[in-house]
């Protein structure tokens, strides 16, 4: 008897807490794209920064997080608890903090709370494909004094700067004559004018690191790629140019050759550069030159 009074009271007491473990909900309207901490131009933390301030960076949530206690008793929220990464990072390399300390929330009541974060050197600056976006950094719950989690688990976001730009690219055209004539492309409205089929194709690619010397942070083994896509003339080249060091550029050359019997078209050219820094966070940028009249393979 005394055995089956215990079982009850244990899964009475399992219960009440897979009910307050829920109690509080959590309206998170954060994602990759309204990241909860950071921007584009959010510093990362630095260990190698010359001013020490630099090398541990905290910063509030870009919003509050508006929570209600859908439960029948209050609760002190003191803290927040870890709870996984898929992105590697630990609780230490994110430091989670409540701004303004503990907060309680009476039964039925709404409320706000602000966080607090490290921003990690090791958090990528771009995605796959080399755009500045957020990403998922950490699951993370609500907890009481003991530690118990009175909140929905939620996701937390974050966004870095991004420190690997396409500095300066010149695309020459060299006709089967000899006579060179050079774009310079800046944005995504410039138009490579004048290719031929026999004109050669040489692309100058200059990339820089925008880490000052101050922050001192190299970005390694850096490819440099172009690609040239027309129904016609598919071509694409990459080079790597090795470590980038900090507030330096370095570049890259490449050079196609626009076959004699290229039909009449026009498409992309697509320039690219990435690379990881020192701490393993990925930085780059991909710039597309849409096709317009008078582009690859285009006759004059």
């Amino acid at each position: 008897m005394k055995k089956l009074i215990v079982l009850i009271m244990l899964i009475l007491t399992l219960g009440v807490l897979s009910v307050s473990a829920a109690d509080v909900a959590v309206t998170n309207s954060f994602s990759v794209s309204s990241p909860t901490f950071g921007s584009a131009n959010q510093r990362a933390s630095n260990p190698n920064h010359d001013t020490s301030s630099s090398r541990e960076v905290f910063t509030d949530a870009n919003g509050a997080l508006p929570i209600t206690n859908n439960g029948a008793v209050s609760h002190t929220i003191t803290g927040v608890k870890f709870i996984s990464s898929s992105r590697g990072f630990i609780s230490t390399d994110l430091n989670f903090s409540l701004v303004g300390g503990s907060k309680i929330i009476a039964a039925g009541a709404s409320d706000t709370i602000t966080l607090n974060a490290r921003i990690p050197q090791g958090l990528d600056a771009v995605d796959s494909n080399l755009q500045g976006t957020g990403f998922d950094v950490a699951v993370v719950a609500f907890v009481n004094a003991s530690g118990t989690e009175v909140s929905d688990q939620f996701t937390v976001f974050m966004r870095r700067e991004n420190n690997l730009e396409l500095d300066d690219i010149d695309v020459t055209i060299i006709s089967p004559g000899g006579g060179r004539d050079t774009n310079s492309v800046s944005d995504t409205d410039d138009d490579i004018e004048g290719v031929k089929p026999g004109d050669d194709i040489e692309v100058k690619i200059e990339v820089e690191n925008l880490f000052s010397n101050n922050e001192d942070v190299d970005i390694e083994d850096v490819d440099v790629g172009v690609s040239i896509d027309t129904s016609d003339f598919d071509e694409d080249d990459d080079d790597n140019i090795g470590d980038v060091s900090a507030d330096d550029k370095n570049s890259a050359s490449m050079r196609f050759e626009v076959d004699e019997d290229a039909e009449d078209d026009t498409g992309d050219i697509v320039f690219e550069a990435e690379g990881e820094d020192e701490f393993g966070a990925l930085h780059g940028e991909r710039l597309t030159v849409e096709g317009q009249s008078r582009c690859i393979g285009q006759k004059s």
